[in-house]
């Protein structure tokens, strides 16, 4: 289903992006044939980074809402092919100080971000988090809620789940596993 390929661009929506680290996947992936269509970061520094790193491919001030969150965000971002996103990880984190009960409302935000999904349905959905949300520790109740939120909002979709670390995967020196969900 995906507009992508040799021949077209993927189009691409993105939610709390951070300093763009899967644009730079996606980038790589396709070969640099893919455009973002709509972004959501709210922090300042996050979003002069995303406009000066891709600001090529069509992410501007303009096209970047603030929060990803809200009804607006499902409103205004328009159907895309891949749809990815890191809502903050801080809360699931294993230095984390948050109580269970505030760190499960937070999985409340994917259920919110999964809203745009269930109206334009991606060919992929991505999100990452802390690899916390996959393991055995104290935030796997919320690994499990995060699931259930994707999988109530897409169960036609098939979810793979994993957490993947840097120096296994990829050979490079980063001690930083990052958990990720698939949907396609």
């Amino acid at each position: 289903r995906m507009t992508g390929g040799d021949r077209h661009e993927v189009t691409v929506v993105g939610a709390c992006n951070g300093i763009g680290t899967m644009e730079e996947a996606i980038d790589q992936e396709t070969n640099g044939k893919w455009r973002a269509l709509y972004m959501a970061e709210k922090g300042e520094e996050q979003r002069r980074i995303m406009v000066t790193a891709w600001g090529t491919k069509g992410v501007t001030y303009e096209n970047m809402a603030r929060d990803a969150y809200g009804e607006h965000f499902a409103r205004e971002a328009p159907a895309c092919d891949i749809l990815h996103f890191e809502p903050e990880c801080g809360k699931y984190s294993r230095q984390s100080q948050t109580s269970m009960r505030d760190a499960l409302e937070e999985t409340d935000k994917v259920r919110a971000i999964m809203r745009y999904a269930t109206a334009t349905r991606p060919a992929i959905v991505i999100m990452e988090n802390a690899a916390d949300l996959l393991g055995t520790g104290r935030m796997r109740e919320c690994g499990e809620r995060i699931e259930k939120h994707l999988r109530d909002a897409l169960p036609d979709y098939n979810w793979r789940a994993q957490v993947v670390d840097p120096r296994i995967h990829a050979g490079v020196p980063m001690a930083r596993a990052r958990a990720f969900w698939v949907g396609t």
